[in-house]
């Protein structure tokens, strides 16, 4: 039962990031170190929602595999140990490959570019939730029909990769038409 209400609490943390990408993060920058700037930052919408979207999956893929390590390792198998383990380590490099597209998307980009990036992102999100998702869910329940969601992901991840190489290749050809 607790398994369920944390990936409930999960999915409702993303639930309005997902509705509203408009939303506005404001950052308050109360330092004299940066030549005693006072005030706040306002970051770019697009940035807010997949800021938050990649720091939630960092912050789950660290409790995940924290529950794993310390709360779980004698209630269940290797098998199942072996799942979130898998899961927290694929969540954690994709919220960091989403950070890396958050960043991208603040920037300036040609309308074909960013509409790629914004795929890419959106593959990564898919990804995690289906790939890691399914995993915990199959260590925590042991039921076998959740192992069918994974593969999905795993394809949602590799869309996101391909993405990526796809907007290399367009910035490669970009600058060889200058």
């Amino acid at each position: 039962r607790e398994w369920w209400d944390a990936i409930r609490s999960y999915l409702e943390l993303l639930t309005p990031l997902l509705r509203d990408p408009d939303s506005r993060v404001r950052l308050a920058a109360r330092t004299s170190l940066v030549g005693g700037f006072r005030g706040g930052i306002t970051f770019p919408p697009v940035l807010d929602s997949w800021l938050v979207a990649a720091a939630v999956n960092g912050l789950m893929a660290i409790a995940m595999g924290a529950f794993a390590a310390h709360g779980l390792r004698s209630v269940l198998d290797a098998d199942a140990l072996g799942w979130l383990d898998t899961g927290s380590r694929y969540q954690m490099w994709h919220a960091l490959a989403l950070l890396v597209v958050a960043s991208l998307l603040v920037r300036p980009q040609p309308g074909r570019q960013r509409r790629v990036l914004q795929a890419v992102a959106w593959a990564f999100l898919a990804g995690i939730v289906l790939f890691a998702g399914s995993l915990y869910l199959l260590a925590l329940t042991h039921v076998r029909a959740f192992a069918w969601i994974t593969p999905f992901g795993g394809v949602a991840l590799m869309a996101g990769w391909l993405g990526l190489i796809l907007l290399g290749v367009l910035r490669w050809r970009a600058t060889d038409d200058r």
